[in-house]
């Protein structure tokens, strides 16, 4: 996830967004993860569509991934504190990320 917007307040960061997509190409290009395992998910303009979008990307992992799914990770460039991430002029709260993580199914033995 990349989020170069950390809302009011905050500086707009350079290269948020850029980081994401070089780390997605260094899981996919050194790491071995295909690239159809991987959600690259950036935080538009709009201050509702950065959490929901990325709430709907958090969800979709277990659907996406389905019985491939073997090891997960949650990258996120951006503003943060202790109460959560920044997206846009909106936050995601750090207990909320943590439930839809936790929502997204197990891997199938």
């Amino acid at each position: 996830m990349g989020a170069n917007a950390g809302g009011e307040g905050s500086s707009r960061l350079r290269y948020a967004a850029s980081d994401a997509r070089s780390f997605a190409a260094v899981l996919t290009e050194l790491g071995g993860v295909a690239s159809g395992d991987l959600v690259l998910l950036m935080s538009r303009a709009s201050p509702l569509s950065g959490r929901r979008s990325a709430l709907r990307g958090v969800r979709g992992l277990g659907e996406q991934l389905g019985q491939a799914m073997r090891a997960s990770l949650l990258y996120y460039s951006g503003h943060s504190d202790e109460d959560g991430l920044f997206l846009g002029k909106e936050s995601w709260a750090t207990a909320e990320l943590r439930a839809a993580i936790e929502n997204v199914p197990p891997p199938c033995a």
